[in-house]
């Protein structure tokens, strides 16, 4: 190294101007931005495994509903698909919130019109369940309270997803920002600094 390792002020202001403590800095960034990347794949993961929850139990109990609306009756206890699927959903949305993760890639339009095509699909089910039992047959579902209060926690998660799904469709679409320079790249044209010649 071209700067000896010493205590004090003096050696301290050296390190900072030198080459290496800049490519630290930036290894340093580049660390943090690949970790919040793998914090909103995880995030973005585990919300999607609650929609799939959603969409593997709740699609078939519609049908069978649709199908027995005069004879059906709600089964008595807990949905632990749907307290679990409620569950994965929101504390992921909203741990992503939190956090301020960004969008980690973009400039990808044709992938970005497929997630929000994906987003727009799975809402027409929560849609289509919200029409069916609370605007034309609540009253002949006579649902308890309890399951009044979950389905409605259904619908809003599956909303929060297809949020989530608008946000990373955006932001694939946009445009890539610049690089401005890699660890390796160093200033070009223009005067060296200490070159005694006038700006």
């Amino acid at each position: 190294m071209p700067y000896a390792v010493t205590r004090g002020p003096v050696t301290r202001l050296m390190l900072d101007r030198a080459p290496e403590g800049k490519s630290v800095n930036r290894v340093r960034k580049l660390e943090i931005s690949r970790s919040r990347e793998r914090q909103y794949l995880l995030l973005l993961v585990t919300e999607t495994i609650g929609v799939a929850l959603i969409l593997w139990d709740g699609v078939p109990l519609y049908r069978q509903v649709v199908r027995q609306i005069s004879s059906h009756r709600p089964e008595p206890g807990i949905v632990w698909w749907a307290v679990t699927a409620v569950i994965l959903l929101q504390v992921s949305y909203w741990l992503r919130m939190r956090l301020q993760l960004p969008v980690p890639w973009s400039g990808h339009p044709f992938i970005a019109h497929a997630i929000l095509f994906v987003g727009r699909i799975s809402f027409v089910f929560a849609t289509s369940v919200a029409s069916f039992v609370f605007l034309n047959n609540f009253e002949k579902l006579n649902l308890p309270p309890h399951r009044t209060v979950m389905l409605l926690a259904l619908l809003f998660s599956m909303f929060c997803w297809t949020l989530e799904l608008d946000r990373l469709g955006k932001g694939l679409a946009a445009k890539p920002e610049p690089r401005t320079g890699t660890l390796d790249s160093k200033p070009r044209g223009g005067a060296r600094a200490g070159s005694g010649r006038p700006s």
